[in-house]
């Protein structure tokens, strides 16, 4: 085998790695480990491609080849991390719906022992007011004259590059909304 196929065998094998590396950061850019090892091996196929251009008669466009395996490598670097953001922002918020499901079946105990009066705050349920270091939890309590609990709801609101807020009350559906605080008109999520 001469030395022009074997480069060619090289930017082949190196365009497919590429490619491979990049599927992977796409769908576990939230290991750092992952970030690191990619970065790793992209640096060297970038690297073996560029070194590879030596043996092509035409170096220039080996070494077009090893810039444009250079930009991807970049954008997957700049464009996976927003992408599982997005995939997170689900992840958190179907978190934080379980929690407030949770918050409901416990206030339905609660009440079924206090008279019919539904907690006046979580921590008479035993719950925090934040899910993780996603979510706060607002719980908004209606009292009757005589200080029963008749009505509640929840607004789990969450930090800043988050998109989905969720609401849930005493009738134990759970809304969510991507645009602003979620509310009673908001879509049901389950």
């Amino acid at each position: 085998m001469n030395t022009k196929a074997i480069a060619g065998a090289v930017v082949i094998g190196s365009v497919a790695g590429t490619v491979g590396i990049f599927l992977l950061l796409w769908y576990a850019a939230d290991r750092p480990v992952v970030l690191v090892l990619y970065i790793t091996l992209g640096g060297g196929i970038v690297s073996i491609v560029y070194r590879a251009s030596k043996s092509f008669v035409q170096q220039r466009s080996a070494r077009m080849i090893a810039a444009g395996l250079g930009v991807l490598l970049a954008l997957g670097v700049i464009g996976a991390p927003v992408r599982t953001d997005r995939g997170s922002s689900w992840n958190e918020a179907m978190k934080a719906a379980r929690v407030l499901k949770t918050i409901v079946h416990q206030n339905e105990e609660y009440a079924m022992l206090h008279q019919g009066s539904f907690a006046h705050n979580l921590a008479e349920l035993g719950i925090t007011s934040t899910i993780g270091k996603v979510y706060t939890i607002k719980y908004n309590v209606m009292e009757d004259e005589h200080h029963i609990v008749r009505r509640y709801n929840i607004l789990a609101t969450p930090e800043n590059r988050y998109q989905i807020s969720l609401y849930a009350s005493e009738n134990g559906i759970v809304r969510y909304s991507s645009n602003g605080n979620a509310d009673e008109s908001s879509s049901p999520l389950f």
